[in-house]
């Protein structure tokens, strides 16, 4: 078999060489484009950003919505456009296929662009019932559903911002704790109140808009829920930022206060019954005395319970003085 051999051409070698080359500097080339993303690492330094940011991550389900939303009702019109003008030059200008109606509806009626050409062409030919339907599509989608979307963005922004704010507030606060105790998981109510009456933690607090006094009466109720005597430092956390003077009284800090007040009389009745029962139980003796007992054991046993000196008869400012007392016991029960 002959092999039939080809000289080979240095030069489509060298320029083979050379496309090599060029395809693997430019797709470095492409490699060094991912430099830009360092740009990502300024949004860090202003918190501005990733506010609008997360905005708008949290704002794209409605906006989509209220874009399809839009998008329906420039496909309805442009089909009844596009249908009711045929043979006319204004529909053969503008109104020619669905897609040129969709255009021309969403340049001049949504975005309000030129609109004085097509209400002129309107004008010309005597379309004015196309020209009231036109008013009114301007009215749909110019001020209602774009304005929509103007007003979904600024809420968002608006919670979004709150939102950030109010973790920025946590986070302080966890630094100022962390920082005046140490990297504790759970503080005891001495060392708390250690921490209450320190200097650093008044103006910490003042900063905050939380008194240290009431944070102070908080702290000594809370300590007398927990059966451990401990509070974990999210329970601290989250103590200080309910107790800032800008919060909004909620439903839930109504059902907590009358919670509260609930403990607070079960507490004090409880105590009032053991305080009478106590009582009930030291005078029992002495009427059993009065009523087996002789007559001079009665006499004697009135005479150590009145205190006075008429057995007999009790004097009225004896008994004033039973009441006062007893009533001074309940009151510091």
């Amino acid at each position: 078999m002959n092999a039939r051999t080809q000289p080979i051409d240095p030069e489509s070698v060298q320029r083979s060489g050379h496309r090599g080359n060029s395809e693997i500097l430019r797709s470095f080339r492409i490699l060094r484009l991912t430099r830009i993303c360092r740009m990502a690492k300024l949004v860090r330094f202003f918190p501005e950003l990733q506010i609008l940011i997360k905005a708008m991550l949290t704002a794209f389900r409605s906006v989509f919505f209220a874009l399809v939303l839009l998008l329906a009702s420039h496909y309805m019109v442009a089909i009844a456009y596009h249908v009711t003008l045929k043979g006319s030059a204004v529909g053969s200008a503008s109104f020619d296929s669905v897609l040129a109606s969709m255009q021309t509806i969403f340049i001049h009626c949504t975005l309000l662009d030129e609109v004085i050409n097509l209400v002129d062409q309107f004008t010309a030919e005597g379309l004015y019932v196309h020209l009231v339907c036109m008013y009114s599509v301007m009215f749909i989608n110019a001020i209602t559903l774009m304005n929509l979307l103007v007003g979904i963005v600024v809420e968002v922004i608006s919670n979004v911002a709150v939102a950030e704010r109010e973790a920025v507030n946590v986070k302080w606060v966890e630094e100022v704790l962390s920082q005046l105790l140490g990297h504790v998981a759970s503080v005891t109510q001495s060392e708390l109140g250690v921490l209450l009456h320190g200097e650093a933690a008044h103006q910490a607090f003042e900063l905050l808009g939380v008194d240290a006094e009431m944070l102070r009466e908080t702290v000594r109720g809370r300590f007398k829920e927990t059966p451990t005597g401990e509070l974990s430092m999210t329970q601290v956390v989250e103590m200080v930022i309910q107790l800032r003077g800008t919060n909004a009284a909620t439903v839930k800090d109504m059902v907590e206060l009358r919670k509260w007040v609930d403990r607070s009389q079960q507490v004090m009745t409880s105590k009032l019954d053991a305080l009478l029962n106590s009582q009930v139980i030291a005078k029992r003796p002495i009427v059993r005395r009065k009523l087996k007992g002789p007559r001079k054991d009665a006499d004697a046993d009135r005479k150590t319970l009145f205190s006075d000196g008429d057995a007999d008869s009790p004097s009225e400012a004896s008994l004033h003085s039973r009441r006062n007392s007893l009533a001074e016991k309940c009151t510091r029960a």
